[in-house]
């Protein structure tokens, strides 16, 4: 799926195409149902694929809106707006069921002061800021990852071209806005596992005594599986999953506080 841009003699657009590869074919899709923009962000998750930002000549120009399209009935439906900045140029990924956006040009169209991060959950539909790369934003910064890590390269920023290359670690994320939380440790078993799982934890760990979330995800970056647990010990039934690898990660309230590895196996 893509869409958006802007072309000589029409200006900013918001139409969507979907491209089959077998066919090697374009096919149209419902427009955006907002402001034409040039220059947004997109990135994939699961099923669906999720567009917003982008600069268009219509106020407030330098857009926060986000939008979520899923291909299977071919609708858009609108999901949380960003709490920071609206945005142009910037770096876009998803990973492990997560979506990312990082650095680019603020509402004034100019270089933010800071390099702002934010982290996209499509359950709980809500941003959380992350660290931010050192000194100020960029515009249109090259980004890539390897090994659960991001890198942001060069970029302009106060409308000067520069280089400069920083990293951040994706395999345990955490919010700039809170407080640093303790680790939880999980004991998940048995693992391999095949139609439950078994999970023990000391909930004197437990940040505030919320519970602990619990998520499972694919190795395509799916979210599967999702419980909130009161106590220890606690078992989850997970005979529907799929067999393979799963990434499983913890969080009290909003912060992530663990995470670890499992395989799902037919039983014997």
């Amino acid at each position: 799926m893509s869409g958006m841009g802007s072309t000589s003699g029409i200006g900013n657009l918001n139409d969507w195409w979907q491209y089959n590869i077998a066919t090697d074919t374009w096919t149209q899709k419902p427009d955006l149902p907002d402001h034409p923009r040039h220059h947004p962000f997109q990135f994939a998750m699961g099923d669906f694929v999720y567009a917003g930002f982008g600069h268009g000549s219509e106020d407030p120009k330098i857009y926060k809106t986000w939008y979520r399209f899923d291909p299977s009935d071919d609708t858009w439906t609108q999901v949380a707006d960003i709490p920071g900045q609206g945005r142009v140029a910037g770096a876009q990924f998803s990973h492990n069921g997560f979506g990312y956006v990082l650095s680019g040009e603020g509402d004034g169209h100019e270089t933010m002061d800071s390099g702002e991060f934010w982290r996209y959950d499509p359950d709980s539909n809500q941003w959380t800021q992350l660290e931010p790369h050192p000194g100020p934003s960029r515009w249109a910064p090259a980004s890539f990852i390897l090994d659960n890590e991001v890198y942001v390269i060069n970029g302009s920023s106060f409308g000067n071209y520069g280089v400069g290359s920083y990293k951040y670690d994706l395999g345990e994320p955490t919010s700039s806005t809170t407080d640093p939380v303790d680790l939880v440790q999980l004991h998940l078993f048995p693992n391999p596992f095949s139609s439950q799982l078994h999970v023990r934890f000391d909930s004197d760990l437990i940040p505030g005594k919320t519970g602990l979330r619990i998520r499972l995800i694919d190795i395509l970056g799916r979210s599967v599986q999702q419980e909130t647990l009161s106590g220890s010990p606690a078992v989850l039934d997970v005979h529907h999953l799929e067999n393979g690898l799963y990434r499983v990660e913890w969080y009290s309230g909003s912060n992530w506080v663990g995470s670890g590895m499992i395989v799902k196996q037919a039983a014997e």
